[in-house]
């Protein structure tokens, strides 16, 4: 929105610089200048990204960029930079030059409506196909950052240049696509509120989640899209409508001439310009002092966790000099069972350290951080005969990667792998491949089917249906003990 708002000031005042300079003739050149601007900028924030997982600058200093003498989330830069994300007007910009549909109606293009059609369907199919590709962008189940690749390389120019041909299409006379399907009345009645469904629905759904969680079965959201409806009708009719067409002055005219009296069109008005916004407000505060159940349970356990952190090198951070050191609180001598794992396993935290395990566990913990646990555990000699992991519920691995952190683990007597739980995420299957395919490199590795065990039992987890409930998590204790042979 931000970008956008900047757009609204900048570009009239760029266009009536270029306008009073160039003929009206060479519009179409000024709009394959836009054209080639925007694929530069794509290109340029294919080059900025980069893949793999994303934390604070000392675990992960490759995702970062000095900006100014200051260490910038690249994602961030990218999603959120006016400079990147200026492809997508730019390429408007350049249509709104070149794209002349009623003139075009008399030329050979506006001869061939099949061919308009068919590369309208085409854009369509090609924007539904990107959000269904593009939806996990951000899918990491404790709330950090998973970079898509696809979307930062190419996937944001690539939805521009399908939206534009989607535009270009339907706005053509003769064009059946625009006519009988864009054109149907639901589909009008959805655009011209397109936008306050857009502002309406993140205050609502965020809002939702913060009491709920982030899970959302089918009934909840019908409910708040139902919610989301009426706030955006209320404010079409009453709120952009009137400033739409001018009307905000006479009702306040009338409302004067009332003698401030409120009634009519001017009461609902006001309602809706002090309701909205104070739903909203109120909502969001409301939700934020309610106490979110998984969130509470994990910081619970924290306490029954033992965790180290190395240092970092200075050759991987960009500010010379800079090393992040703690000293590590484990136990003296060896360490009978450590086990390592994200959320999932910091829920029954307390549970598995009353049976005697040391446990490293930590929310949003990406497979490949456990790197680093497993180096400083063998470098100190403190690794006794078991450990169990438990990785792989925050984002997409590879085998690599896991081939990595259970390299220091090579003269463990017996590795245990619990393989995941997470049927919201895709990764799912794609992990538990991985998982389920190490004992074939690793002659030590037992792969624990946690997923084939939990899958039949939805009573066990929580709302979001990955972390565990009391009861999920006496029977994932009982689980891994039992891979323990105690």
């Amino acid at each position: 929105l931000a970008v956008e708002e900047q757009f609204y000031i900048v570009w009239p005042l760029v266009m009536f610089v270029l306008l009073r300079r160039i003929r009206p003739r060479t519009l179409p050149i000024l709009g394959l200048v836009f054209t080639a601007i925007a694929i530069g900028i794509g290109v340029w924030s294919a080059m900025l990204y980069r893949s793999g997982p994303i934390d604070t600058f000392a675990v992960t200093p490759e995702q970062y960029m000095n900006f100014f003498g200051r260490q910038v989330s690249r994602i961030d830069f990218i999603y959120l930079g006016t400079a990147t994300r200026a492809s997508g007007l730019l390429l408007g910009a350049a249509l709104a030059t070149m794209w002349r549909p009623w003139a075009i109606r008399r030329g050979r293009a506006g001869s061939n409506a099949n061919a308009l059609d068919v590369a309208g369907v085409l854009s369509l199919v090609a924007l539904a196909f990107m959000c269904w590709k593009f939806r996990e962008v951000v899918s990491v189940v404790d709330g950090g950052t998973q970079g898509y690749d696809l979307l930062y390389r190419g996937g944001l120019i690539a939805v521009g240049v399908a939206t534009l041909v989607a535009i270009a299409t339907v706005t053509h006379p003769r064009s059946r696509l625009g006519k009988y399907v864009i054109g149907t009345p639901i589909l009008v009645w959805i655009g011209k509120r397109s936008y306050g469904l857009y502002l309406y629905h993140w205050v609502v759904f965020q809002a939702y989640r913060k009491l709920a969680g982030n899970a959302l079965n089918i009934q909840e959201f019908l409910a708040l899209m139902a919610v989301t409806l009426v706030i955006t009708e209320v404010s079409y009719r009453f709120i952009e409508t009137p400033v739409r067409t001018g009307r905000t002055k006479a009702i306040w005219t009338d409302w004067r001439r009332s003698g401030g009296t409120l009634k009519g069109p001017i009461a609902v008005l006001l309602g809706t310009l002090a309701v909205v916004p104070v739903f909203s407000v109120v909502s969001m505060v409301g939700a934020r002092v309610i106490p979110d159940d998984i969130t509470a349970g994990l910081d619970e356990n924290e306490e029954a966790v033992t965790r180290i952190t190395t240092t970092v090198p200075n050759s991987q951070s960009t500010i010379p000099g800079v090393t992040t050191t703690t000293t590590a609180l484990v136990p003296k001598g060896k360490i009978d069972v450590l086990a390592v794992g994200d959320s999932v396993m910091l829920g029954a935290a307390k549970k598995l350290s009353s049976y005697g395990l040391t446990v490293d566990a930590e929310k949003n913990r990406q497979v490949l951080y456990a790197k680093q646990i497993f180096r400083y555990y063998s470098s100190t000699d403190e690794l006794g005969d078991n450990v169990v992991i438990h990785l792989g519920t925050n984002g997409t691995t590879k085998a690599s990667t896991f081939d990595s952190i259970l390299g220091p683990l090579k003269d463990v007597k017996r590795v245990l792998v619990l393989n995941i739980h997470v049927p919201s995420r895709e990764y799912q299957k794609i992990n538990n491949k991985i998982i389920n395919a190490l004992p074939e490199r690793w002659s030590n590795v037992t792969v624990l089917d946690w997923y084939g065990h939990s899958t039949p039992h939805p009573e066990w987890f929580a709302k979001d249906k990955v972390h565990l409930n009391a009861v999920g998590q006496d029977n994932y204790v009982a689980f891994i003990l039992r891979g323990l042979g105690r």
